[in-house]
C-alpha cells in the first residue's frame, strides 16, 4: 500500500505508527482522578486488568476502561478506589468482578492522618471515597438534562 504523501511530509515514520498502532489506548487517554472537593462520575465499560508498562512507577498498574462526560477513558484503578468499590458491591449487592456498565461517583477527599511516606513532599494527601450510582443513571441523566455529563 502507498503511503499518502501527507505521511512523508508531517515526518510520521511507520515504525512509531506501527507502535503506536499496538496500544489499546482509550480514545480519551488517561482520566485524571478528581483533586481534593471535586468529583467525577464514571460508567465501567470493562473489568478493570493489569496494564504492564516500563513508564509505570512500579512497571505495572490497574486500569479500568470507563466512559466520563461521554468519552471514554482508561482511568486508574487504585487499591483505595478498588477497596470503596467492593464495599459499594456489598452493600448493594453485586458481584465486584462484574463491574461493566456500573455507575459511581468518585470523590477526591483530603487524607488527614496519612503515613509519612505518603506525605513524601505533599503538603495534602488525596484519597478517594467511591459511591455506587446504579446502571440506569447516565442515560436518564442525558435524557432528563438534570446532570452534566
Amino acid at each position: 500500500m502507498a503511503n499518502p504523501d501527507w505521511l512523508e511530509e508531517y515526518e510520521i515514520e511507520e515504525e512509531k505508527v506501527e507502535r503506536a498502532s499496538a496500544v489499546d489506548a482509550a480514545a480519551g487517554g488517561r482520566l485524571e482522578l478528581p483533586d481534593v472537593g471535586e468529583k467525577i462520575i464514571v460508567r465501567f465499560l470493562g473489568e478493570p486488568r493489569k496494564i504492564q508498562n516500563p513508564k509505570l512507577p512500579k512497571g505495572e498498574a490497574w486500569f479500568a476502561r470507563v466512559e466520563c462526560n461521554g468519552i471514554e477513558y482508561d482511568m486508574p484503578f487504585t487499591k483505595t478506589i478498588g477497596f470503596g468499590v467492593a464495599v459499594e458491591a456489598k452493600r448493594h449487592g453485586f458481584d465486584p468482578a462484574r463491574l461493566t456498565g456500573k455507575v459511581f461517583e468518585i470523590i477526591g477527599v483530603k487524607w488527614e492522618d496519612a503515613p509519612e511516606e505518603y506525605r513524601q513532599d505533599k503538603e495534602d494527601v488525596k484519597t478517594y471515597r467511591v459511591k455506587y450510582l446504579g446502571e440506569e443513571i447516565m442515560e436518564t441523566a442525558k435524557e432528563v438534562g438534570e446532570v452534566e455529563l
